[in-house]
């Protein structure tokens, strides 16, 4: 049986075939399963500093002109 997957083996590797005998199988889930609680223990929520932009219209115009020029939809502007 031993000879067998070790052919099995040598022949998965030459055409560049993933194993797929059942201990292998076990064996690359484990290691994803290991990967991903590493990634998960990595994981850290960052808590984003609140920034509060002031309105004022003014601003609001100007954004909205920038906007327009930067969409090319620049038409005809009334002020």
């Amino acid at each position: 049986m031993y000879q067998l997957q070790g052919k099995y083996r040598m022949w998965a590797k030459s055409a560049n075939f993933e194993y797929k005998l059942p201990g292998d199988v076990a064996a690359r889930k484990k290691e994803a399963e290991q990967a991903q609680r590493t990634l998960d223990a990595s994981l850290v929520e960052k808590k984003l500093a609140k920034k509060v932009v002031p309105y004022s219209d003014r601003l609001f115009k100007t954004a909205a002109i920038q906007w327009l020029i930067a969409t090319d939809q620049v038409c005809h502007l009334d002020f």
